[in-house]
C-alpha cells in the first residue's frame, strides 16, 4: 500500500489537471445541494402572510368553549410509554382511569425545547430545531402562555429551560434557578418539586407547567435500564400524585413528556420508545377513553381549547376533537374554521366534515419534491465524485485518448461502486451492519473470541487479497486503494446507524493496513484507538463531570514529561552527542512548556482558544529544529488544545492524539496520496468519536459548562468559532502531518481523495431523501447529511488552513528532509 507518487517530469500538468478537476468538483457538489435543499425545505407551516393573517383573524374571534378550572402541564423528560404506563409508576397509570390516555406522537426532532415548542405552539420541528436546543431564548411566535396572559391569567413556569423560552409570559417570582450538574438529578428533581409543590398549594394561578429532567439525566448517564431507575421513577411518581393532588374537580391536569428515549440511553433516532410518548388528559370537558394516538403539535389547540383560549395557531395543528368533548354545532364551527385556516376563504366548504379538514392539513405537513430534484441531485453529486476522483488520482503520460479512456474507466468504475452500494442498501446489509453487529463493551465482551478472530482473518484476508490485485494490476495500486477506500466508509456512511460501523473501521482498517503493508505504525494506529475507546468505556458514567484548571494542567504536564522524554530518546538514537541532546532536551522543553502554562491559566474559553491557535504557527517554526521528533510535538499541541478548550472529564481520551498522530504519520512516510487520505479518514474521525459521539452533531461538545455558557448568553458565535476550531486545527495539523510525510505532490490530491467517499454517500442520501415523500421532516436523515458536509467542510478548511499555515512557516525558514529510510519502523517514529 504504498503506491509511488506520479513523476517529476509530469508534475505541472498534473496540478494543473488535479486543480480543475477539483474546482469543478466543488461546483458541482454545491449546485447539488443547492438544488436538493430548495426541494427538501418545503412542507411543515402555513402559507406565509394568508396564513398568519387568517389564524390572527380566528383568534381574535370568541373561544370555542368557555373556561373552567386552572391547567396543570406535568412534562416528564424522556419519559417511556413503557415506564410511565408500568407498575414501576403506579400512580400516573391509575390516572388513566379518570381521563384519556394514550400516544403522542413527535413529529419533529425528539429534543427538549423542541418538544416545547410543539406542545405549546404547535410547531413541527424545522430543520434548525437542534439549535434552540441548546439556545433557549424567548419565543416570540403564538404560544399557549402569552395567549394566557393577554387574557389575565397568572402563568407559572418552573424549570430552567422553558423559563428562559417562555419566561417573559410568565411569573419569574414563582420559581427561583439553580444550576445543577447531569450526575445531580435527583437533587434538580427535588428543588423543582419543592418549588412548585409551595407555590402551587399557597399562591393564586391559572397555568402551571413543571417539567422534571431527572430521567432524561439518568437515562444519558446509565441508560434506562440502570439499577436505579426504578427508584427515581417511584420518586417522580409521588411528585405527580402530590401535584396532582393540588387541582380541584375543575381543573385540567395534562401529564405526558417532550420525547423518549431509547435502551442506549439516547434519543437522537425515530426509534418507537423515541417518538412515541405517554399522555394522561383528565378534567372537565375530557372524554375518559383510550387508548388514542395524539400528534404532539395537536396539543397546543386541544389545552387551549380546554382552557377556553383560541385553539387556532399558524401552523398545520388541529385540536384532537376526539378527546374533548363538543357538541355538533362546536365540532361543526371548527371544521368550518380550520378549512378556511388550511385551505383559504376560497376552499372552505359550508359544512366540511372533520376529515376534509384533516385531508388539508396533510397537505401542509407532506414534503413531496419533484423526483428530477432528486436525479439531478444525484447527478451532480456522482459526477462531483469523479472529479474528485481525478484530482485524488490524476493519470500521468501524454493527453489524448489514453487519459480520456482512464477518465471513462473510473466513471464506470464509479458506476460500479454505486450500483454495489445501492444493492447492499436494498438487500439490508447496511442494516445488518448497524443492528446485529453493534460497537459496544457488551457486545465485544458477550463475544471474546470471536470479535478478536474476525479482526486477525480480516487482516489476514486483506494480506492475501492485496496481494493478489497487485500483481494482476501492479501499475493501477492507486485507483485499487481508492476504490477499497471509497466502498468502506461509503458503506459506513449509508449504513442506518453509522456509529457502530464506523467504531469497527477505526479498528479493522489497521489491522487490513497493517496486514497488506507490515508496517508497525498501523499497530500503533490501532493501539491508540483501543486505548481512547477503553478509556472512554471506563470514564462513561461521569461524562458530565467536570475536570478543574489543576487537574486538566496535571494530565497535560506529565503527557509533556513523557513526550519530553521520547524527544531526548530519539536525540540519543540519531548519535547527536551529549551536547546535541541537551540542546534538543532544551528545545523541547521551550516548546511545550508554553502550552502547558496556557492551559493552567484562568482564561475564557475563547481567549485560552485564541493562544493555543496562535502558539502552532511559532511551535510549528521552531520545531524545525527537531527534525527527528518534530511530528511529536505538533502531536503533542492538538492534545494541549483539546483539553484547553474543554472541562469535560469526557475529552480525556484526546490525551491518546498524541500516539494517534505520531502513529498516523510514521504510516504515511513514502505512502501515496490515497494511502494518506485514508490515514486522514481514520484519524479524523477517531478524533470525533472519541468523545463518545453518535453519528450525530457533537452534542455533548454543547453540553459542556466550558464551551456551552457562551450560548446561554446568546453569544452563539462563541461557541461556534470554538467547536469549529476543535474540529479545523487538529485536523489541519494531521493534513499538514500528512504531506510533510514524503515527498508529497501536495494537499490536493490527498483532500481529495479523503472527500470522495463522504460525497458519494451525500449523493445517494440526497437521491433518495428528495425522491421520496414524507409527512414530517425526516430529521435522522437531515441530521446524517448535515454531519457528511460538515466532514466536508472540515477537510476543505483544515486543507486551507494547512496550506496557509505551510506559506508561512515556509517564508519564515528553510525546511529540511523530514522523511526516513523507508525501513524504519514506527520504533523509529512513534
Amino acid at each position: 500500500m504504498t503506491h509511488p507518487e506520479t513523476p517529476a517530469g509530469a508534475a505541472p500538468t498534473n496540478r494543473s489537471l488535479r486543480g480543475g478537476a477539483f474546482a469543478l468538483a466543488l461546483m458541482l457538489m454545491f449546485a447539488a445541494l443547492a438544488v436538493a435543499g430548495s426541494a427538501l425545505l418545503g412542507g411543515g407551516a402555513l402559507s406565509g402572510r394568508e396564513g398568519d393573517e387568517t389564524a390572527a383573524a380566528l383568534a381574535r374571534e370568541p373561544a370555542p368553549l368557555p373556561r373552567t378550572g386552572r391547567l396543570l402541564i406535568l412534562l416528564i423528560d424522556s419519559g417511556r410509554k413503557d415506564f410511565l404506563f408500568s407498575e414501576r409508576m403506579p400512580f400516573l397509570a391509575s390516572l388513566r382511569r379518570k381521563g384519556v390516555w394514550g400516544i403522542s406522537e413527535v413529529l419533529g426532532f425528539p429534543l427538549s425545547i423542541s418538544g416545547a415548542n410543539a406542545l405549546f405552539m404547535g410547531a413541527p420541528a424545522d430543520l434548525f430545531a437542534f439549535l434552540e436546543d441548546f439556545q433557549p431564548a424567548t419565543v416570540g411566535k403564538e404560544n399557549l402562555f402569552r395567549r394566557m396572559q393577554q387574557r389575565g391569567g397568572r402563568v407559572v413556569i418552573f424549570g430552567n429551560s422553558l423559563r428562559l423560552a417562555y419566561g417573559v409570559y410568565s411569573d419569574l417570582s414563582a420559581y427561583r434557578p439553580k444550576h445543577f450538574l447531569f450526575a445531580q438529578y435527583r437533587e434538580e428533581g427535588e428543588y423543582v418539586f419543592q418549588q412548585a409543590y409551595r407555590f402551587l398549594k399557597n399562591e393564586r394561578w391559572d397555568l402551571a407547567v413543571v417539567p422534571f429532567y431527572s430521567a432524561d439525566h439518568l437515562g444519558h448517564l446509565e441508560t434506562p435500564h440502570s439499577e436505579k431507575y426504578p427508584s427515581l421513577l417511584r420518586q417522580l411518581d409521588g411528585y405527580v400524585r402530590e401535584l396532582v393532588s393540588l387541582t380541584t374537580e375543575q381543573d385540567v391536569v395534562f401529564i405526558s413528556s417532550e420525547h423518549g428515549m431509547d435502551d442506549r440511553g439516547f434519543h437522537t433516532d425515530a426509534s418507537e420508545l423515541v417518538v412515541e410518548t405517554p399522555f394522561v388528559l383528565l378534567g372537565p370537558g375530557v372524554r375518559a377513553t383510550g387508548p388514542l394516538r395524539v400528534l404532539q403539535i395537536d396539543w397546543a389547540p386541544t389545552l387551549s381549547l380546554l382552557a377556553g383560549l383560541s385553539p387556532f395557531y399558524p401552523t398545520p395543528a388541529l385540536p384532537a376533537v376526539e378527546l374533548v368533548q363538543l357538541s355538533g354545532e362546536q365540532r361543526a364551527s371548527l371544521a368550518r374554521a380550520y378549512a378556511r385556516l388550511f385551505g383559504g376563504a376560497s376552499a372552505a366548504a359550508p359544512s366540511p366534515a372533520w376529515e376534509e379538514v384533516q385531508a388539508l392539513r396533510r397537505a401542509h405537513l407532506g414534503k413531496q419534491a419533484a423526483p428530477v430534484s432528486g436525479i439531478l441531485a444525484f447527478v451532480l453529486v456522482i459526477f462531483g465524485a469523479a472529479f474528485f476522483a481525478v484530482a485524488a488520482r490524476a493519470p500521468g503520460g501524454p493527453a489524448g485518448p489514453s487519459r480520456l479512456l482512464r477518465l471513462l474507466r473510473l466513471l464506470a468504475s464509479l458506476g460500479l461502486l454505486v450500483v454495489i452500494l445501492g444493492g447492499a442498501l436494498w438487500l439490508g446489509l447496511l442494516d445488518y451492519l448497524s443492528n446485529d453487529l453493534p460497537f459496544s463493551a457488551n457486545f465485544i465482551l458477550s463475544h471474546p473470541f470471536g470479535v478478536p478472530l474476525a479482526l486477525i482473518l480480516l487482516a489476514a484476508a486483506a494480506a492475501i487479497l492485496w496481494r493478489a490485485l497487485v500483481r494482476w494490476a501492479p501499475s493501477e495500486q492507486g485507483y485499487l486503494h481508492l476504490a477499497v477506500v471509497v466502498v468502506a466508509f461509503a458503506v459506513v456512511y449509508l449504513a442506518p446507524s453509522p456509529y457502530h460501523p464506523l467504531n469497527w473501521l477505526l479498528l479493522g482498517a489497521p489491522l487490513v493496513a497493517w496486514g497488506s503493508s507490515r508496517r508497525s505504525a498501523w499497530l500503533v494506529l490501532l493501539g491508540a484507538f483501543a486505548l481512547g475507546l477503553a478509556v472512554r468505556r471506563l470514564k462513561f458514567y461521569t461524562t458530565f463531570m467536570e475536570v478543574s484548571i489543576g487537574a486538566r494542567w496535571m494530565l497535560l504536564l506529565a503527557l509533556f514529561l513523557v513526550t519530553l522524554a521520547y524527544q531526548l530518546w530519539r536525540s540519543q538514537r540519531a548519535h547527536r552527542g551529549a551536547p546535541g541532546c541537551v540542546r534538543d532536551g532544551a528545545t523541547a522543553a521551550l516548546l511545550g512548556l508554553p502550552l502547558v502554562l496556557l492551559v493552567a491559566l484562568p482564561l475564557g474559553v475563547e481567549l485560552r482558544a485564541l493562544f493555543l491557535g496562535l502558539a502552532l504557527l511559532p511551535l510549528d517554526v521552531a520545531s524545525r529544529r527537531l527534525q527527528a521528533a518534530r511530528e511529536v510535538w505538533l502531536a503533542f499541541w492538538v492534545v494541549a488544545f483539546y483539553l484547553g478548550t474543554s472541562s469535560s472529564i469526557n475529552h480525556a481520551t484526546h490525551l491518546v492524539a498524541l500516539p494517534l498522530l505520531a502513529a498516523a504519520w510514521a504510516a504515511a512516510r513514502g505512502a501515496s496520496a490515497t494511502v494518506r487520505a485514508s490515514l486522514l479518514l481514520l484519524a479524523a474521525w477517531a478524533l470525533y468519536f472519541l468523545p463518545g459521539n453518535s453519528f450525530d452533531l457533537r452534542l455533548l461538545d454543547l453540553t459542556d459548562q466550558f464551551i456551552i455558557g457562551s450560548t446561554t448568553a446568546a453569544e452563539v458565535w462563541k461557541t461556534v468559532s470554538v467547536i469549529a476550531a476543535r474540529q479545523i486545527l487538529p485536523v489541519a495539523v494531521l493534513v499538514g502531518g500528512l504531506r510533510l510525510a514524503s515527498g508529497s505532490p501536495g494537499l490536493l490530491p490527498i483532500i481529495a481523495a479523503a472527500l470522495l467517499p463522504a460525497v458519494l454517500a451525500i449523493g445517494l442520501r440526497l437521491g433518495v431523501l428528495v425522491g421520496t415523500s414524507s409527512q414530517v421532516y425526516p430529521w435522522e436523515e437531515y441530521v446524517r447529511l448535515i454531519v457528511l458536509h460538515g466532514h466536508v467542510l472540515v477537510l476543505l478548511a483544515a486543507g486551507i488552513v494547512a496550506a496557509v499555515g505551510r506559506a508561512l512557516v515556509g517564508g519564515l525558514c528553510v525546511e529540511r528532509a523530514t522523511a526516513p529510510a523507508e525501513g524504519e519502523g514506527v520504533a523509529g517514529e512513534a
